[in-house]
């Protein structure tokens, strides 16, 4: 799911500037349509090629975020556990030393 929805995130934002890019050309002047033709195919290949290079790391960087959220809860479970302790051993004290 997220390989998917960022590739599609990426692609569709490339592909909607270069499309503007070709639009804005497209409304100058008839000759210069070609151009626009042209900036308009450009950003059909700009999107596949985004779409296809998102795919390919998507994974990697959903792997890097899950690993520094593990990474995060195994530090907070340790200073949970740490404050736990200490509030165990202020007890026995406070028992011990009346």
């Amino acid at each position: 799911m997220f390989i998917e929805s960022s590739s599609f995130a990426v692609s569709t934002g490339a592909g909607s500037l270069v499309v503007g890019a070709g639009v804005y050309f497209l409304t100058l002047a008839t000759p210069v349509g070609w151009v626009g033709l042209i900036v308009t195919a450009a950003a059909a290949a700009v999107s596949m090629l985004s779409n296809s290079v998102t795919k390919k790391n998507a994974g990697d960087v959903y792997d890097s975020i899950m690993d520094w959220l593990s990474s995060f809860m195994k530090l907070i479970t340790t200073l949970v556990g740490v404050l736990i302790l200490l509030g165990f051993i202020s007890s026995v004290l406070f028992v011990l030393l009346g």
